[in-house]
């Protein structure tokens, strides 16, 4: 059922595609519904970002999906300027899901939700057809924008992957001086006040907190989706490795050690005995 969620997801990214400013080309799922290695009855891990216990049951568990398109000139050279890039990106695809022009089969399954902009556990809604949030960047300083769109009767949760985003980050955790025309760039992201969430200031983006950043960008745009492909390549070759899986992670937590591991270490865990020879059973 995600599967094929996914590919009606595609297929009416790709035909609002022509009304975006930048043309779609590709998604990639990170979610384990999309590899089979999601248990049937999701439990929550305690290293979720759920703000309350009382989210934590009933939050609906969103599909991660990173967004790419086509290779354009158009992006900006500041971090910045592509954080308010994306984010009107993303509002374009949640207003031309449900634009009355849009195909009829488009409309028919991008169902209404609410706009909101989420920091630190605050939400706020302004009653549109798709909903936006936006979740701390992990100590990095940064805010990641990303819609969440109830597509196929699936919740799925998009972000938008700029290379252009992540060679500044890098350049930023370089911890060396970049000159440009003689003149030493400056790489700046705006962070919050928590308080004052509409005011932000400029800080640059350097040290820890670059390095942080790096992590978490690459993290989530270039090696889960890695990771993803990787164990959805292994469960298409021997197709008991998803259920082994998901026997694995139930397990895990009725012995209540779901917290000791991530999901992702569980499934690295499993497959390293698919792929080593002395580990296969005889047939």
């Amino acid at each position: 059922a995600v599967q094929a969620a996914l590919t009606a997801l595609s297929a009416g990214l790709h035909a609002i595609s022509d009304r975006l400013p930048i043309r779609f080309d590709s998604l990639q799922c990170t979610h384990a519904a999309a590899r089979y290695t999601q248990p049937a009855q999701r439990f929550s891990h305690p290293r979720e970002c759920y703000q309350s216990e009382r989210e934590s049951r009933c939050a609906p568990d969103p599909i991660s999906v990173v967004l790419t398109f086509e290779a354009s000139s158009r992006w900006p050279d500041d971090l910045v300027a592509i954080q308010h890039v994306k984010a009107a990106l993303l509002a374009a695809i949640g207003t031309q899901l449900r634009h009355p022009k849009a195909d009829a089969s488009v409309r028919e399954k991008c169902a209404g939700a609410t706009m909101a902009s989420r920091k630190n556990g605050n939400n706020s809604s302004n009653g549109s057809g798709s909903s936006s949030s936006s979740d701390d960047g992990g100590g990095g300083g940064g805010e990641t924008k990303v819609l969440d769109v109830i597509y196929d009767h699936h919740l799925f949760r998009l972000e938008i992957y700029c290379p252009r985003e992540l060679a500044l980050v890098r350049m930023a955790a370089r911890g060396k001086p970049v000159i440009v025309s003689g003149r030493r760039k400056v790489i700046q992201i705006e962070v919050h006040d928590r308080v004052n969430f509409a005011s932000g200031k400029l800080i640059e983006l350097k040290g820890p907190r670059a390095r942080q950043m790096l992590r978490d960008v690459r993290g989530r745009t270039v090696v889960r989706p890695a990771h993803h492909t990787a164990m959805h390549a292994l469960h298409m070759h021997n197709t008991t490795f998803g259920p082994a899986v998901r026997l694995v992670k139930q397990w895990l937590h009725k012995m209540m050690l779901s917290h000791a591991f991530l999901p992702e270490a569980i499934e690295l865990l499993v497959a390293s005995l698919y792929c080593e020879p002395s580990c296969r059973p005889f047939v």
